[in-house]
């Protein structure tokens, strides 16, 4: 992880996404992080000491299996708020998150405003939001059909803007199946005409075609 210094940038991401505006406590000191695809925002293991705001780049969240195979939850793009549950429990998180790209975030030391931003109403607000988002879309796509067409077509009319599938490597961790799972899907959706193949690893819904 490496510490960015650069003023002009951080004010740009707090003003951007309207960081600031998430609490209602004043004078808070941001900073901004940056980490390289492979290496690990938040660990099992690892103490967390920073709030962190997803600002730019794409990480996935997994956890470890007793086999030490990993089953992949969620992929999360901006904005999107880590160490929520780490600080309302003050215990570790159970799983691992890990950049996919060149990764930025800005981070808050919470522990350093742990008694103001426990009484810090929008914050607290802020993060249920948050937490609200990631237990719907989980819960949604676990009870949305049996198979994995019937997840996928779910997927694409509930959680696409556009009706495309723009990665599969993405979905298929969205939808907590395999690669070949996925693929297989994929592949008989577009033969039921359903779907459509629009490039390399991008499907679009034909009810979407415009």
């Amino acid at each position: 992880m490496e510490v960015l210094r650069q003023p002009e940038l951080l004010r740009d991401y707090l003003d951007r996404f309207q960081i600031r505006e998430m609490f209602d406590t004043q004078d808070l000191h941001f900073r901004l992080f940056q980490y390289s695809k492979g290496e690990r925002l938040l660990s099992p293991v690892r103490k967390m000491e920073h709030l962190l705001f997803l600002v730019e780049g794409t990480v996935y969240i997994y956890g470890l299996r007793q086999d030490a195979g990993y089953s992949p939850l969620v992929v999360h793009t901006p904005l999107t708020v880590y160490g929520d549950v780490e600080f309302a429990t003050r215990q570790p998180g159970g799983f691992f998150v890990e950049a996919q790209s060149s990764v930025r975030c800005v981070a808050l030391p919470f522990r350093q405003y742990e008694e103001m931003l426990r009484a810090d109403v929008r914050f607290l607000n802020t993060l249920l939001r948050f937490l609200g988002e990631k237990l719907a879309f989980a819960s949604s796509i676990e009870t949305s059909g049996a198979s994995v067409e019937e997840q996928v077509l779910f997927y694409l009319e509930n959680f696409c803007a556009d009706g495309c599938i723009h990665s599969v490597n993405e979905t298929f961790m969205r939808l907590h199946c395999s690669r070949r799972q996925l693929q297989r899907a994929l592949s008989r959706l577009c033969s039921t005409g359903q779907i459509e193949r629009v490039g390399k690893g991008c499907y679009r819904l034909i009810a979407c075609k415009r």
